[in-house]
This record gives C-alpha cells, structure tokens and sequence, in this order.
C-alpha cells in the first residue's frame, strides 16, 4: 500500500520493511530515550573533541647550501640538482626509508588534515597529485601537538637528527669537512603558532554531530519497537475476531 506522508510517497508494508516519515517520528515518541541516549552520545564526543582546546603547530625548514656560502648568498646551491638529490636521501634516511604521507600542494597546513599530533618530514614538491617537482634543496618539518613543549621538543629532535644525517652521510665520501654539503635553519621558520578552532567552525561541528546523532537515534528507535513488537506478537499471537461460517441449510 502507497501513503503520503507530507511530501513523500513511500511503501508502508510491513512484510517489506518499509516505514512512512510519520512511522519513524511514532517509533521515536514511544522509544525516546534511545533518542535522548543517542544525542548525549554526540554531545559527549563533542566535548570531547574540543575539550582539548586548540593546537600548537610549526613548519621549521631546512635549507642545503654548498660549501662557503650562507642562506643569503646569491648562489648558495639551494637550487641545485645535485644538491636537492641530496637533501631528499637525507629526508628519506629520517623517515626510514618510507615515502611520507603528501598533499595535492605542499602549501596545506599539516593540522588541517584533522591531526592533533603529529610530524611530517618532507622535501616541498611545486608539483601536484599527479606529478613531483622538486626545485628547492630544503626539508620541510611540519609538527602539530597538543602542546607547546612538545612541538618545541620534536622540533629540536628532528632538527638535530637532519643535521646530523647530513653530515653523516658526507663522512668518508668528501675528504675535506670545509667541502661539506652544508645543511642550515632557514630564519625566522623556528617560530611555534597556536592553532585555536573559530566559533563558526565549533558550530557547525556540534550541527553535525547533533545531526548524526539524531539519524542514529531514528534508527536506534525503529529497530528497538519492532523488536518489541515482535516479541508481543510472539507471546500474544492475534485471534481472528470472525465468527466460524454456519454450515446449517447447505446441508439437507
């Protein structure tokens, strides 16, 4: 059987399993409390999520210069191919050997992915998704955590383990250390910033959530009441209501 409810025509057979919007809300209003239960649940995760406050994050660079010259120097050998080759074996020996996870553009924030914590070690690519262009000799550090000591913390860490690789990697091959491929902080990229979420963004967060919350407590409520409806059934099957057909002047 077809019922309008408002501006929807769904099928109302219960052997099909199909329920009308005024269905639901019927199903809701008689199992409120898996309702309510559903959006204290969302609620809760809410709070959870931004209890923390926001997060503390930095993006510190390392440049690779050749022997004799500074950041500033005009030919300092930061564009060099040979150079950059070298910078991304140092960033593949600090990752272990393993390709760290990149974005469409090297541009986006490590926090925006959603990580409260985290580090990204990364050679910056002027490419896409689709395709590598690495131009710089420079290694990216990227660090988002809960807290300002620990960024600070993983930023000395790491900065000392890509020095140290550096030069690591350059003992035994380059005879004279002043030779040395020479590995810098670029200035001014050591600085730590807090991240805090904006109002709209918690707002519409808590919309979501609430929302999610609702659409489970719907279904939470319907699959609740047919269950207890079957239960019913089965204990106090219906009788039929009819009278038995009377057989009386068929038969002579």
């Amino acid at each position: 059987m077809l019922e309008n409810a408002g501006s929807l025509n769904v099928c109302t057979d219960p052997e099909r399993g199909h329920l009308t919007f005024r269905a639901i809300l019927s199903a809701m209003r008689r199992r409120w409390y898996v309702v309510v239960v559903a959006l204290l649940a969302a609620s809760l995760g809410f709070v959870a999520f931004f209890s923390g406050g926001g997060s503390y994050t930095t993006k510190t660079i390392v440049t690779f210069l050749v022997p004799a010259t500074t950041t500033l120097s005009p030919d300092n050998g930061s564009n060099n191919r040979s150079v950059i080759a070298f910078a991304r074996s140092v960033a593949a020996q600090v990752n272990t050997g393993r390709d760290p996870v990149s974005y469409s553009e090297d541009d986006a924030p490590y926090y925006g992915a959603g990580l409260r914590q985290g580090v990204l070690v990364v050679v910056p690519s002027d490419g896409n998704q689709w395709y590598e262009s690495f131009n710089h000799a420079e290694i990216d550090i990227q660090i988002v955590g809960r807290t300002k000591q620990w960024v600070k913390q993983e930023q000395a860490r790491f900065v000392t383990m890509i020095l140290g690789t550096a030069e690591a990697q350059q003992v035994g091959l380059v005879a004279d250390p002043n030779q040395y491929i020479t590995a810098a902080v670029v200035p001014l990229t050591e600085d730590i910033t807090a991240v805090e979420p904006v109002r709209s963004s918690q707002f519409v967060a808590l919309g979501a959530l609430l929302l999610a919350g609702l659409l489970v407590g719907a279904w939470g409520s319907v699959a609740l009441d047919r269950r207890l409806s079957r239960v019913r059934s089965a204990h106090h099957p219906v009788v039929s209501s009819r009278a038995p057909l009377s057989l009386k002047g068929s038969l002579t």
